[in-house]
């Protein structure tokens, strides 16, 4: 064995002395000889570059395909909104805790949004950040184990099935592992030489981390144990405290608005009133995190099928990686026992480990929250640093194990990185019922496809880019470009007269697009494909043209300025189905407006049936032309209409410019 001896630039050698901290285990080699150590020096690289090999071709591969739903869409456009207009966010986006994330992420996210608008490029940089992520890993596990285990360890995080899914989206639990990982290499750089340069940084890691994603509070404490264990507040009391005081700056926006926000603070004391439960689910999907079993329902869906012989295959590699973990954990476990006196940094560094892994479950098997598999991400770092302490082999007769080890760990990275191949190619071809859904990359097809010199109305499920995906998505991808957003569900939003727009739609049984066809008289119509078995999306390019309908009077022109323009009504079966079209007009006062829709009996007020709607509004400019439907059943023979507008969420009518409250329509 060789070492390397501790420096002390920072004057801390007596107190370190004081805690009998000895030299760090540098690696482990058959021969002290410079041919032989430069011998495994290249079987190093050789194995390291295989490991970040593979962690890049599972994580960087396959561009685009990847989710980018509400949450990846919605993180994009805080991102984009603070690094392009300042809109700094003081909130982050909602989580399953019921309580809203800190916006910490999402300021994380704005450095990359600021070179790029292309939520493609930022994927890559969330990916390539889990990639680089191995070589501290594997730093770790060079110091603790030799290079057997460090090889070992390298290929099961590479190849990791749950950490290969959780590394390929803009989701704040795809920095869980990297975090983690970043924080255990502080933990070893403290150990081996205490100064500022580390203690700072590790102490603002640990207090800054759950606010990433809640998942890794777990690491405050850690932290805590190993400066308590260190008695580090005598020497480096300074460090910790300026640590600690970056990563409350950090946390005070999202604190401030927490305790200001009536909403927010309601949600916070919901979730603490909430009972906790005991419940072994943490356990359980732990050791599915450990194993990489049943990771397959996530990107693919529940009915997804390998072929009989992968299944057996990977089968056995879930199980001979539970039991490298289990191996490893009882290795280190006997080694700290062998050794409780000695305080070495080697020894406390297994202490850390072994608490890291075990203390990630812990934190959520009494929980006031539902628990999934990303709370745990955590955990697989350490889980496979306990995995690749199988191969350490430090007594004689027992060297064939890190070769065997190693081997091992190769053959399970192998299988499963194949599996994963297999699935990214099959669902960039096909869409898997309950797996992932659109990939990134069908998205930006798509959108390249649209006119530059038209704007683009967007007629998706929800106007609001914080509760549908799809207009989420579009506001990313069509950053710089003329966007209107509205419900398609109730809403068909057209160009002013002698203008030319865009309409895209999702979904073919949009309402929207049905009545774009009958009534707007497009131009074009394209058919942008996504993958088999997915409908394609829907572009209508349309000329605003003028209504067709009797010139507005005053007893039909608001006073916000819009006019309606066009009515007709159509009876079936005993229903009623009544389509306004409204125009808006040189006068027109912006604001939240719902449309009035009531079914009322011949000469009253009083609704018999009410079929008010989201009109949009916020997507309106001068000169376009507003369509919304309803539909009413049972309708009697003499009934009439009121239709109008109101503000939102005050509910204060807007009347016409006569005076009156509401238009009546006799059908």
């Amino acid at each position: 064995m060789r070492s390397i001896l501790l420096t002390d630039p920072c004057g801390w050698q007596q107190h370190l002395q004081g805690a009998r901290l000895a030299p760090i285990v540098a690696t482990m080699m058959p021969c002290n000889s410079p041919q032989a150590r430069s011998h495994w020096r290249r079987w190093d690289l050789v194995a390291l570059g295989i490991a970040l090999l593979l962690a890049a071709v599972l994580r960087l591969g396959w561009p685009g395909v990847n989710s980018f739903a509400l949450d990846e869409a919605h993180v994009s456009l805080l991102a984009l909104r603070m690094a392009r207009q300042g809109a700094v966010p003081t909130v982050g986006i909602p989580s399953s805790a019921g309580v809203p994330n800190a916006p910490l992420f999402v300021w994380l996210m704005a450095l990359p949004f600021a070179l790029t608008n292309n939520p493609l490029a930022v994927t890559q940089v969330v990916a390539a950040m889990n990639v680089l992520a191995i070589l501290p890993l594997w730093v770790l596990a060079k110091r603790l184990y030799g290079p057997w285990g460090a090889m070992s360890t390298a290929l099961l995080y590479a190849a990791s099935p749950f950490g290969v899914f959780y590394s390929r989206s803009i989701w704040s639990q795809d920095l869980l592992a990297p975090m983690a990982i970043l924080c255990a290499w502080l933990v070893w750089r403290t150990l081996e030489r205490p100064r500022a340069a580390t203690l700072i940084p590790l102490m603002a890691l640990a207090g800054m981390a759950w606010q990433v994603h809640y998942g890794a509070a777990v690491l405050a404490p850690l932290t805590l144990w190993f400066v308590l264990r260190q008695r580090l507040w005598r020497p480096g009391l300074a460090c910790i405290l300026a640590g600690a005081g970056l990563a409350l700056a950090a946390a005070l926006p999202f604190g401030l608005t927490l305790m200001r926000d009536e909403a927010l603070r309601e949600a916070a004391l919901a979730l603490a009133a909430r009972p906790a439960t005991w419940t072994p689910e943490a356990l359980r999907l732990w050791v599915q995190v450990a194993s990489g079993c049943n990771w397959e329902w996530l990107p693919l869906g529940w009915d997804w099928h390998w072929p009989a012989w992968l299944q057996r295959l990977l089968g056995l590699t879930s199980l001979a990686s539970g039991l490298l973990t289990a191996i490893g954990a009882v290795v280190c476990l006997l080694t700290l026992l062998r050794r409780r006196s000695q305080r070495s940094p080697a020894a406390l560094l297994r202490e850390l480990v072994l608490l890291w892994a075990l203390a990630v479950p812990l934190l959520f098997i009494r929980s006031r929250t539902p628990v999934y598999h990303q709370y745990l991400l955590t955990a697989l770092p350490a889980l496979t640093l306990l995995a690749g302490g199988a191969a350490a082999a430090r007594q004689q007769g027992a060297r064939w194990r890190g070769p065997a080890v190693a081997t091992l760990a190769l053959l399970i990275a192998l299988t499963q990185g194949t599996a994963w191949c297999l699935g990214l190619t099959a669902n960039a071809r096909q869409l898997q019922v309950g797996g992932m859904g659109t990939p990134l990359t069908y998205m930006q097809a798509a959108t390249a496809r649209l006119r530059s010199d038209l704007p683009v109305y967007g007629h998706v499920r929800s106007d609001a880019p914080t509760q549908d995906a799809d207009a989420a998505a579009l506001s990313v991808l069509l950053w710089d470009r003329p966007l209107s957003l509205v419900n398609g569900e109730r809403v068909l939003l057209l160009p002013p007269e002698g203008q030319g727009a865009q309409l895209y739609f999702p979904f073919p049984d949009s309402p929207a697009l049905e009545l774009a066809r009958q009534i707007a008289q497009p131009s074009e119509e394209m058919r942008l494909p996504r993958r088999s078995n997915e409908p394609p999306y829907t572009v209508l390019t349309v000329q605003g043209a003028a209504p067709q309908g009797a010139p507005p009077t005053a007893e039909r022109t608001l006073a916000n300025g819009v006019a309606l323009v066009r009515w007709e009504t159509e009876r079936q079966d005993g229903s009623l189905r009544l389509l306004t079209v409204w125009q808006v007009g040189p006068g027109y006062v912006s604001g939240r407006y719902h449309q009035l829709n009531h079914l009322v009996a011949e000469g009253s007020e009083v609704p018999l049936q009410v079929g008010d709607a989201d009109l949009s509004s916020q997507s309106w400019s001068e000169g376009n032309l507003v369509a919304s439907w309803v539909t009413y059943t049972d309708v009697p023979a003499d009934a009439s209409l009121l239709v109008g507008m109101y503000t939102w969420p005050d509910l204060e009518r807007v009347p016409t410019t006569t005076g009156q409250q509401a238009i009546r329509l006799t059908p």
